[in-house]
């Protein structure tokens, strides 16, 4: 074993040498706080001050108990919990440990029962325990870590070394003209002076050992002891007495250092903060200089760049040695090096001749060497974890360790540093520096961005440009495999991938292959699972692991290939068979078209929670299923056009909901791929009822657009599909879409004709929504017409018929209407309220234009009120809010802005 870690281990010292009913004990009062200076001097034990806690004279039992707990709990290195005082005998027979107002023969409750110390020892996440009880009786303490109730489950696990003063009937010796008691005294010799001719580090199981000899020899009272699976081999502290066998002698100066590249740059923010930690200065986690340092990233991206410039600028902090080593964890068509191996090496180049056999022992003879000495050591291209301990130094080695590795090395240290591709900037400029600099910088960035911005594309693409014209370069790489034809360089990128790849058990590759079959430019766990079939949480921990890896990259919850790794995924998984990529590609949709409708319903008011798969769960809040919906919407866009090509069954449906959500967000134009995708898809397979929502869909892009006659050709050829169909709901609603067109133009009278039409026919098939739909829209022909009374019928009817079925939505734009009705009936009262009623259902549906619209008419009832201050705030809101549907000069918007000019 090793020292303890001082930054994970704890000691709780307790010292009772004054008592009101029993004899005083002098010695004791000197016992703890010799021991904290030992246990806190770094050549002993180094434990930092504030993690060795002594109490003297404690009074409370339960608040001593509380505080032994706390100590416990914070340890999970190294615990020691120690005693000295008065040990008592209960009625039972167990151990008490006596306290300033403990009465000899009972009243048990006014002194600290050693099962309190035991069960707090016991569940200490501590790996290392070492309990030391310095009193009369104090053998009992040995019978207690085995008596009924003992966690015996987690003492089998833990390392564990009690040592007591004396047998369990025997009293301790503690002489008044001596400076401490017996034991004790003994214990501070032994930190104090080590252990001659014994080993570097003092184990507990030989602190004993010299603790029985020195009391033997003075005929005292002997220790005892109990360790528990390897507690004899617990390390309490340095020896210091140890003198091993020095090395010889060694040369004045040892730089293995590689030097750095000259085209690095672009990395100066994550070379800064790796210094800065490294040297201690403020970086918002403690001041602690860092002693291990790990950068991991995908392969290519410039780690080892980064750590060998870092080096170059601390090297003279580090004059003993400076060693570089290449692990060869992730070299193509290499084993990853055995660490035995590379400490036999660094010993080697340390002065060595005879090397320790044992690995153990060898990984001894290097934290020995290094201990005492200013190392910098760069251990490149890491495997993993169990590769690199062995060669890391010892906790007091004044040493610095810069990792590199794929892999993000769980558990070796918390300083770890992901490293990601340059920035665009930042790639030009290396190809500016490697190549000529004559390029124009425009193609320089087209290239760049062809490169995926990793430098190991970079660099030698940059070397091209040297003696090739930009232009040949970019017409080169102008093809779905950009570094195909560019020597060595897409071979590197695929040995890259490979090395990762192949290093990947069956189930890791399998999830990387599906993750290679989604069609979107990212994607989030929950599509992986549906894609996979995999239980609910088992491919978040596969993708974990890859993001580990480095074979993905991971962003806002949000998952993405690299861009040079995509096409070299792509080419892993094209061997699989093709009904596999399908299968899983259906499930994704499915997947995604039941949770967009669950989002959806809620955002269109429908008032009921969508379907859901099987453990699948729903939204229970609009802002729950934005929280979804946005951070998914180029994942779902991309899905959508991806099921149309693949002929999906339900495609041309997952089209007009996408299409819905990016017309919700003002995404006109995406909406507009998005749909005219599902029409070819669907003209394509011949398809007229995909056609027909598809030319809905378009036609309601172009009415978002004000482009009125695309609109209404568009609903007219999908009201015409509808009707060869004999689909009473699709004609239904394009006649309600061709009703908005014609009254947007002033056609009011063929406007209501079509709405009556769309209303009989809702009415013959029961659709209670659609003829909500149909009557809130006569209404509003009406009250634009004039015709209040049939408006307000309408109205009421529609609103009825919104709150019977739940439709939220529908119901907003009912009040609206109803609050311009009030306005025209001049109710200015009646017209706030409904104005008001709909902006609330607005807002809690997230409906931004339905806000703006609201908003507006609230702004212009405040004016006629002669509010203008509650006017202005109305209106502003509305014009932001409007800001992001509609271009600058849209009459919406020009039409806010004049009303906002008028304001006083």
């Amino acid at each position: 074993m090793t020292l303890p870690d001082p930054a994970a281990s704890r000691a709780l010292l307790i010292g009772v040498h004054e008592f009101a009913r029993l004899g005083d004990l002098p010695a004791v009062r000197n016992n703890a706080p010799a021991l904290e200076r030992l246990l806190t001097t770094p050549a002993v034990s180094g434990l930092p001050p504030g993690h060795c806690h002594v109490v003297q004279q404690p009074t409370d039992p339960g608040a001593l108990g509380d505080n032994l707990y706390e100590v416990a709990e914070a340890a999970t290195d190294t615990l020691i919990v120690y005693y000295s005082g008065h040990g008592l005998v209960g009625d039972d027979g167990t151990l008490h440990l006596a306290l300033p107002d403990s009465w000899p023969g009972g009243r048990w409750h006014r002194s600290l029962r050693y099962d309190v110390v035991r069960d707090a020892v016991v569940t200490s996440p501590a790996r290392r325990k070492v309990v030391i009880i310095d009193c009369c009786y104090s053998g009992r303490a040995l019978n207690a870590w085995m008596s009924e109730g003992t966690t015996a489950a987690r003492v089998d696990i833990d390392s564990t070394f009690v040592l007591t003063a004396t047998a369990e009937d025997v009293q301790a010796l503690c002489p008044a003209d001596e400076e401490y008691s017996a034991l004790t005294g003994e214990l501070i010799r032994v930190l104090e002076g080590g252990i001659p001719g014994g080993p570097a580090e003092l184990t507990m199981e030989a602190v004993h050992d010299q603790l029985y000899t020195a009391l033997r020899d003075k005929g005292r009272p002997l220790p005892q002891h109990g360790p528990r699976n390897r507690g004899a081999k617990i390390v309490l502290a340095a020896n210091p007495a140890h003198r091993g066998p020095p090395p010889p002698a060694p040369p004045a100066r040892r730089d293995t250092l590689i030097a750095v590249p000259d085209e690095l740059v672009g990395r100066e923010a994550e070379i800064d903060a790796l210094t800065r930690q490294t040297t201690g200065e403020p970086t918002g986690a403690g001041d602690v200089p860092a002693r291990i340092c790990l950068v991991h990233g995908m392969g290519g991206v410039g780690k080892t760049a980064l750590l060998r410039e870092t080096a170059s600028r601390l090297a003279e902090r580090y004059p003993d040695a400076r060693f570089e080593v290449d692990l060869q964890g992730w070299t193509p068509g290499s084993t990853p090096r055995d660490p035995h191996q590379v400490l036999g090496e660094l010993l080697q180049q340390c002065g060595y001749e005879q090397l320790p056999a044992e690995p153990a022992a060898r990984a001894e003879e290097w934290r020995g060497w290094l201990s005492g000495r200013s190392v910098l050591l760069i251990l490149d291209n890491a495997r993993d974890a169990a590769q690199v301990r062995p060669l890391l130094p010892g906790a007091r080695a004044h040493c610095l360790t810069l990792i590199a590795s794929r892999d993000r090395l769980t558990g070796l240290t918390r300083h770890a540093t992901h490293l990601r591709e340059l920035s665009e900037e930042a790639a030009v400029q290396l190809l500016w520096e490697a190549g000529d600099r004559g390029h124009d910088p425009a193609t320089l960035r087209r290239i760049a961005r062809l490169c995926g911005c990793l430098p190991l594309a970079l660099r030698p693409v940059g070397a091209l440009l040297r003696d090739t014209p930009a232009e040949v370069l970019l017409s080169a790489m102008s093809s779905p495999d950009p570094l195909r034809h560019i020597p060595d360089v897409g071979e590197s990128v695929r040995l890259a991938f490979a090395t990762s790849y192949e290093q990947l058990p069956e189930d890791l590759r399998s999830l990387l292959r599906h993750c290679a079959w989604h069609p979107g430019p990212d994607f989030g766990r929950g599509s992986l699972e549906a894609m996979t079939g995999l239980p609910e949480g088992v491919a978040g921990i596969g993708l974990g692991q890859l993001v580990r890896r480095s074979m993905l990259l991971a962003e806002d919850d949000r998952l993405a290939f690299h861009d040079l790794f995509l096409e070299q995924a792509l080419t892993a998984a094209a061997g699989q068979q093709a009904q596999l990529r399908t299968a899983a590609r259906y499930r994704l949709y499915e997947h995604l078209l039941t949770r967009l409708d669950s989002a959806l319903d809620l955002l269109s008011g429908g008032g009921t929670a969508a379907r859901a798969r099987p453990g699948e769960a729903r939204f229970a809040t609009t802002e729950e299923a934005i929280r979804w919906l946005r951070p998914h919407t180029a994942e779902l866009e991309a899905a959508a056009k991806a099921a149309g090509a693949e002929r999906w069954g339900r495609a041309a449906q997952f089209a007009g909901q996408v299409n819905w959500w990016l017309l919700y967000e003002g995404q006109t134009s995406r909406a507009e791929s998005v749909s005219e995708a599902a029409r070819l898809s669907a003209v394509a397979q011949g398809s007229l009822r995909g056609e027909a929502r598809a030319l809905r869909s378009l036609g309601e892009v172009a009415r978002r657009q004000s482009d009125t006659d695309l609109a209404q050709h568009r609903y007219a050829a999908s009201l015409d599909l509808f009707r060869q169909l004999a689909d009473p709901v699709g004609q239904g609603g394009c006649l309600w879409a061709l009703s908005q067109v014609a009254s947007v133009q002033g056609w009011y009278e063929e406007a209501s004709e079509q709405l009556v039409e769309a209303l009989a026919l809702y009415r013959d098939i029961g659709d209670r929504t659609g003829q909500a739909d149909s009557l809130r829209a006569l209404g509003g022909l009406a009250l634009a017409d004039g015709a209040l009374v049939q408006a307000a019928c309408q109205l009421d009817e529609a609103l009825d018929l919104y709150g019977r079925i739940g439709n939220s939505s529908g119901q907003a734009d009912c009040l609206l209407l109803l609050g311009h009705l009030a306005s025209a009936q001049e109710d200015v009262d009646a017209a706030l309220r409904h104005g008001q009623k709909s902006l609330a259902l607005y807002r809690q549906l997230a409906n931004r234009l339905g806000q703006a619209t609201a908003l507006t008419g609230l702004g212009r009832l405040a004016q006629e009120a002669g509010d203008p201050d509650r006017a202005r705030a109305f209106l502003t809101e509305a014009h932001t809010l409007a800001k992001d549907f509609f271009p600058p000069a849209h009459p919406t918007l020009t039409d806010l802005q004049t009303q906002l000019a008028a304001l006083p």
